[in-house]
């Protein structure tokens, strides 16, 4: 049987169950860090291909992609120290860290 984690949540929050497990589905399926290089990259080539044209709600679009990222930084971090602790090492010390900063 799998460890289970419970967790509060605001009262407001826009998170349900389904999302949280949502979530999990996708960070068990991709590591934090392939997560996190895949949007900065989609994020890059679309700028790049925009960078003359940029829409007039590029700045909220920016601050999308940078709240995700944030997450996603969070998520790499544990990642990463469980990598490390399943290896018998120090965090800084599994390979895969090097792509998270």
């Amino acid at each position: 049987m799998e460890d289970q984690k419970t967790f509060s949540l605001p009262s407001g929050t826009h998170l349900t169950l389904e999302a949280i497990e949502a979530l999990h589905d996708i960070t068990e399926n991709i590591s934090p860090i392939d997560l996190r290089n895949t949007l900065m990259e989609l994020y890059q080539t679309y700028v790049l291909q925009r960078c003359h044209d940029l829409p007039l709600t590029f700045e909220e679009l920016a601050s999308h992609v940078y709240s995700l990222d944030c997450l996603l930084k969070i998520l790499v971090d544990d990642y990463v120290t469980r990598q490390g602790d399943r290896f018998g090492r120090e965090a800084a010390d599994v390979p895969e860290a090097a792509g998270s900063s």
